[in-house]
């Protein structure tokens, strides 16, 4: 990882919410090794959101490298998104 942000996720509309905002992130490298098939959860609570529907992006920073610690690819942003409906 390029940073300590892992992760960050967004609700969109404008966007309305960013778990990054008003947050600060060490400057500092960091590794997660995922064995094929493994994975990994990243959590963020979104407290009351108003009514309607949104478009939920999580990003994953990060890049691909070898047991040695060797770049393979810088992956950049890899994001999944979801839509949601808030009643």
């Amino acid at each position: 990882m390029r940073t300590g942000r892992r992760a960050s996720r967004t609700a969109e509309r404008d966007p309305v919410w960013r778990y990054g905002a008003d947050r600060l992130f060490t400057q500092a490298l960091g590794t997660e090794a995922l064995a094929p098939g493994e994975r990994v959860v990243y959590e963020a609570t979104w407290r009351d959101p108003s009514p309607g529907t949104y478009r939920i992006v999580g990003t994953l920073h990060g890049e691909a490298t070898d047991p040695e610690g060797a770049t393979l690819a810088a992956i950049g942003d890899v994001a999944a998104t979801a839509t949601v409906a808030v009643d």
